[in-house]
């Protein structure tokens, strides 16, 4: 069974947000933008790794809102194929430049022109990066934002 490893930063907005893989979890943050234009990114905060996650490799169909006891509201989604591999290849650059320069480094996570976090990858517990083979989940802080961005990524 892979472990579940949680690392929580809190943005602007104070909502939490975790990016779930088989044996990861990251924070980010997210909200709500205009659904014609919705442009979603993960990418190398340094734009040096070359490779970005976009709106094309979501997975609209499976994004959905939901609570779990004891947890804030959350969205989640999931990634396509080509996504899945892009974003291994990102947390991949990020942790082996982090074990190279003894640092944290970070992606930022942004929709519709604002960045809204910058989750760190830890080189030490992933050094060859993070996997979203389980999907992704973005915790906030009320389920109608939460639903709100679940309608936008299945229809925007």
């Amino acid at each position: 069974m892979p472990r579940r490893v949680s690392v929580l930063t809190r943005g602007s907005s104070g909502a939490l947000t975790s990016l779930l893989g088989a044996a990861t979890a990251v924070s980010l943050m997210t909200a709500c933008g205009s659904s014609r234009d919705l442009q979603f990114r993960m990418y190398d905060t340094r734009h040096q790794a070359g490779v970005e996650i976009r709106t094309t490799d979501l997975v609209r169909t499976s994004a959905r809102a939901g609570t779990v006891p004891g947890n804030p509201p959350a969205l989640y989604f999931r990634l396509t194929d080509e996504g899945e591999l892009k974003f291994r290849r990102l947390s991949r650059v990020l942790a082996k430049r982090g074990a190279r320069l003894h640092a944290f480094q970070r992606m930022a996570i942004e929709i519709d022109g604002k960045v809204y976090a910058r989750p760190a990858v830890d080189y030490k517990v992933y050094p060859d990066g993070l996997t979203p083979d389980t999907g992704f989940e973005i915790s906030l802080r009320d389920l109608a934002t939460a639903r709100r961005l679940a309608d936008k990524l299945r229809s925007g």
